[in-house]
């Protein structure tokens, strides 16, 4: 179970994903639990999980503390439960009041006053601009202290910004104006001035955050998933909040960030090396139409062996028989899992084939294996080295059609929805042409 960790904070309960490893040979279906509700249930299920990848569950949920577990079973009826572990739903925002500085101050020593609440507060931290240049940076704060003193170097109009954060990743700030005068008696202001992400004139605060992106170089294997982390920093001069990796099905990432000014955070994704990863665009976006382009290269490395299927013929009694072929990059000697899938994910066949392979040279060879208990319908043969798939091809299976005496049956290219209907059609002619012998024999009877 991989995410969400306990006691992970969560900004968002829309399509909270549950990811899970599940590991057997026999995998037969996985099942969420939780407590979402008062108690701890059965939630969903999936019927064909895939073993030794990473798999997940969809759920909403809102605000609230959580608990959740993964239940497996196999298809001899073994199961398990991992750990229970706890998590929580925060999609609100802290409240901020901010109430100093405002308005003409006479001293260059300037104090700030804050209320701030949350659930969660986890970070507070301010910075004062003069015109578009910093002159305090980003400095943290003890939240519930309330005030904080800051000196500045010059009299001149500046922008107090203060910016909170909690464990969720929710962030709220306020910003204020005010201008330092030491040749000038200070006057108190009749209002406060403060404003939720604004200020007065004199100031220039850039209204949209930018993202540097530090650079990703990958090299996998054609099947691989793995592990990687981008670097992210908001150069900017104002929040970028709930950033997420965005790289469709060729990524799996949870991570959502709210980035402060000058703040660094570290995105971690599992990348597959699914077909076109090459030309993956992988982008960090944010609220507010902020966004970021990852530098990502991937190189995939050809496998040592080219494995390619050739044919997949039926044979009587529920054979199937498999020509392919192989070239290897090297001089090796290996062997090759045959294995058949039904459409829930489960092994119907399995077989090995020992081959030794001479370097530019292609092997081919064919193996014959027993589907006859396999349902009708669609079936899955994939050929690796018990790992890696280097090739799979999807066919359909009419069930064991007791072709006795028949040689095996081609199936390849359209043939073999060709062959299906010839063999249907054979099959229910016998039968209308022996229904019609015994009728008329009996008719001769009478």
């Amino acid at each position: 179970m991989s995410s969400p960790v306990s006691g992970a904070y969560l900004n968002d309960g829309k399509n909270v994903r549950f990811s899970y490893i599940p590991t057997d040979i026999d995998l037969g279906s996985c099942e969420l639990w939780g407590d979402f509700d008062g108690g701890f249930k059965f939630v969903q299920i999936d019927i064909s999980p895939i073993s030794g990848v990473v798999n997940n569950f969809y759920f909403n949920l809102s605000d609230g503390d959580y608990l959740w577990n993964v239940k497996c079973n196999d298809s001899v009826g073994n199961f398990a439960f991992n750990g229970n572990k706890t998590f929580h739903v925060d999609s609100v925002s802290p409240n901020v009041s901010l109430n100093q500085p405002v308005g003409k101050k006479t001293s260059r020593v300037v104090s700030s006053n804050w209320i701030v609440s949350d659930v969660s507060l986890v970070s507070c931290k301010y910075n004062v601009y003069r015109g578009g240049s910093v002159e305090v940076s980003n400095s943290s704060v003890n939240c519930s202290n309330g005030v904080v003193n800051f000196s500045v170097t010059v009299d001149a109009d500046f922008v107090f910004n203060f910016y909170v954060s909690d464990f969720a990743g929710n962030v709220n700030f306020k910003s204020s104006s005010f201008s330092v005068d030491t040749s000038s008696v200070a006057v108190s202001p009749s209002s406060d001035g403060s404003s939720g992400g604004g200020g007065g004139s004199g100031y220039f605060v850039d209204s949209l955050a930018r993202l540097k992106v530090g650079e990703v170089n990958v090299i996998v294997s054609r099947g691989e998933e793995k592990r990687l982390s981008v670097e992210v920093k908001n150069i900017g001069t104002t929040s970028a909040n709930k950033c997420s990796l965005v790289g469709g099905d060729f990524i799996d990432s949870s991570s959502i960030f709210n980035i402060g000014v000058g703040e660094i955070v570290e995105f971690n994704f599992v990348l597959r090396a699914l077909k076109g990863v090459e030309d993956l665009e992988l982008k960090v976006k944010c609220l507010d139409n902020i966004s970021g382009v990852v530098p990502l290269k991937v190189r995939v490395l050809k496998p040592s062996l080219d494995v390619s299927i050739l044919g997949i013929k039926f044979g009587s009694g529920g054979e199937l028989k498999v020509d392919y072929s192989v070239e290897s990059t090297v001089d090796s000697e290996g062997i090759l899992y045959f294995r058949v899938f039904d459409s829930g994910g489960n092994i119907v066949s399995e077989v090995v084939d020992d081959v030794e392979l001479v370097l530019g040279e292609v092997y081919n060879g064919s193996v014959v294996m027993d589907v006859g208990d396999a349902k009708e319908g669609m079936l899955r043969l994939a050929i690796s080295d018990g790992n890696i798939n280097f090739v799979e091809e999807d066919f359909i299976y009419g069930g064991n059609v007791g072709v006795t005496g028949f040689a095996f049956l081609d199936w390849s290219g359209d043939f073999s929805y060709i062959g299906i209907i010839l063999i249907v059609f054979l099959v229910l002619a016998g039968l209308l042409i022996r229904r019609i012998w015994k009728l008329r024999k009996k008719i001769k009877g009478k």
